[in-house]
């Protein structure tokens, strides 16, 4: 009987391995960012036929094998992948987007607790840009400069110059104009971003650009207390005599652009403050709902008990209060 049980398990074994139950051996090589596995399935084994069309579809849901290796943050898969691909399909730019900002974390068949790191998401953008020859530019829906500066989505940590840096570095344009007629370095400007200013400068922005609306160039657009901002603009020839449109000049703007700043600010507090008041009144009429459950659920529990107590005379458990 022993024998034929371990000549079932061992039939059953065969056919599921046979029946591809087995993991995806494709899958697990992303998962754990092997890219020696990855290479060697895609030149010998039965996923030959992938190669140099790692951008095409692969999955139900249209993702490719470049865009699986970017959602698991396996840097050196990826690089394998594009190492491979035949340039006749470009890699859209949605693909830098996705390393940058992708909300995703999956490594050797495990979820990170946090996720991809910031900096495989920097190395992932890094290996798309070299290998791809992907425009940063090209990503229309956003302004990639723009957005790693901001980084709303917290997801590069302390890694939004090196990134800059990298953008920079595969194409992005110093000078972008937006459509309300600011160039990257004026947003740069008015928001004090030290890192994202200094970048833009080494890589050739025009420090006096003008902007379409108000005539305003970057220094214009600083605040008084970014002086760290306003001392790299300087140093790289931005103007201080040069008036707007309303004849004001940068240090007159300057002071304007704090003071709005401030109230802005201040406002944002405020608004801050009323939503925590807010969060707070109904925290505490939940905890008086619960309260008053409570009382009525006692109130109950009395009355039963000194029902019981009438109808049977037991009266030792009648609560007192």
């Amino acid at each position: 009987m022993r024998n034929l049980r371990m000549f079932v398990l061992a039939t059953v074994a065969i056919l599921v391995a046979g029946c591809g139950g087995g993991p995806n051996p494709m899958e697990l090589a992303i998962h754990r960012d092997d890219a020696q596995r990855a290479a060697n399935l895609l030149h010998n084994g039965s996923w030959s036929k992938w190669n140099g069309r790692v951008n095409e579809a692969y999955y139900k849901n249209g993702s490719s094998l470049v865009g699986h290796a970017i959602f698991h943050g396996s840097c050196s898969v990826l690089a394998t992948f594009l190492n491979d691909y035949n340039g006749d399909q470009k890699i859209p730019a949605q693909n830098l987007w996705n390393a940058l900002f992708y909300k995703a974390g999956w490594k050797d068949n495990k979820r990170h607790e946090q996720g991809i790191t910031a900096a495989e998401r920097v190395q992932c953008a890094r290996t798309i840009m070299a290998y791809g020859g992907v425009d940063p530019d090209e990503y229309t829906e956003e302004n990639l400069l723009f957005a790693v500066a901001h980084d709303w989505r917290e997801r590069l940590g302390g890694h939004q110059r090196q990134a800059i840096r990298d953008l920079l570095h595969y194409g992005a344009d110093p000078n972008h104009v937006f459509d309300d007629g600011y160039t990257i370095l004026h947003y740069a400007a008015s928001r004090g971003w030290r890192d994202l200013t200094e970048e833009l400068i080494a890589s050739g922005a025009d420090v006096n650009a003008r902007d379409s609306i108000d005539g305003n160039t970057p220094l214009h657009m600083v605040k008084t207390r970014d002086r760290a901002v306003k001392i790299a603009l300087i140093r790289a020839g931005a103007s201080e005599t040069v008036r707007n449109k309303a004849g004001a000049l940068p240090a007159e703007t300057s002071v304007v652009a704090q003071r709005v700043w401030d109230a802005a600010q201040d406002k944002a507090d405020a608004d801050m403050a009323a939503f925590r008041r807010e969060l707070e009144r109904e925290a505490q009429a939940d905890r008086d709902r619960e309260r008053l459950q409570m009382e009525r659920r006692r109130e109950s529990q009395r009355e039963l008990e000194v029902l019981t107590c009438g109808l049977s005379g037991d009266c030792d458990k009648v609560i007192h209060y």
